[in-house]
């Protein structure tokens, strides 16, 4: 009989292929929207999913905790609950992978529209940065949202897909089980994230108040006028630049591809250098 821990290693070589080629496909989807570049993407991910479906080897290591070592064990269960979410039929898996390739790619190939013109996140951004005109930022900001009803029929499909799947392997919803296969048990995580909202709600609402007042001023009325395009961040996931260190002067001419080649060769060397005898 195959130990549990020859049968992980045998596993993991042979995903390793599977999965750099996934990611190098996700990465050209990404970078270079085209019906090519997305089958190719929904073919190594169909194929490095069909790996990670492979009920005998699933089963094979649930049958048995017989290793040789507590990491060996460790081993095990992580490959498992890796696996666990890929245990369904391979037309549910590929229905799954084709949609969540369309959503992505819908998402990289849309251009919100500005003042007539297409434009990309960047250009958004800049504009809620920086525009002193609220009438100009509502126009931006209206235009970053406006990739939702593209979307918005194949994420609600993919979310009711997503359920099927889960349901299918005995668990509630897919947010349960993504829950089960990171570890994450749901009524500590609630817990935790109440008593996060307890510790923070008063100094959010504190600095959120100087923030509003500086909003209303920069903007020329009352804090009751705020409107979201008069923040920075269309989704406010990301504090105002008041106050910061605005960087864009420093490096508006330089090349960050070259600068974050040689920021990654001195790291390199770095790391070279620390773990020397």
């Amino acid at each position: 009989m195959v130990a549990p821990e020859d049968v992980v290693s045998a596993f993991s070589a042979r995903l390793a292929p599977l999965e750099l080629a996934a990611n190098r496909a996700w990465w050209a989807a990404s970078t270079e929207v085209s019906e090519q570049t997305e089958t190719e993407r929904v073919d190594a991910d169909l194929a490095l999913r069909a790996a990670l479906g492979d009920r005998a080897v699933y089963e094979e290591l649930g049958s048995t905790r017989a290793v040789a070592s507590s990491s060996a064990e460790r081993q095990i269960a992580v490959v498992r609950d890796r696996m666990a979410p890929h245990q369904i039929s391979e037309d549910l898996r590929s229905a799954i992978v084709r949609l969540e390739a369309r959503i992505d790619a819908t998402f990289n190939r849309f251009r919100p529209e500005l003042d007539g013109v297409g434009v990309d996140d960047n250009t958004i951004a800049t504009v809620l940065r920086r525009s002193e005109d609220p009438a100009a930022r509502q126009r931006a900001w209206a235009a970053s949202k406006t990739v939702g009803r593209e979307v918005a029929g194949q994420v609600r499909e993919l979310a009711h897909l997503r359920n099927q799947a889960a349901r299918e392997l005995g668990f509630r919803d897919y947010f349960e089980l993504a829950l089960a296969t990171s570890e994450l048990e749901e009524t500590r995580l609630m817990a935790t994230l109440d008593a996060v909202d307890s510790a923070t709600r008063e100094p959010f609402a504190a600095w959120k108040s100087a923030t509003d007042t500086e909003r209303a001023a920069r903007f020329g009325g009352p804090v009751t006028d705020l409107r979201p395009w008069h923040y920075d961040d269309p989704f406010f996931q990301s504090a105002p630049e008041v106050g910061a260190l605005d960087l864009d002067a420093w490096f508006s001419d330089v090349d960050l591809i070259d600068v974050t080649r040689q920021s990654g060769a001195l790291r390199r060397r770095a790391s070279s250098r620390s773990e020397a005898p």
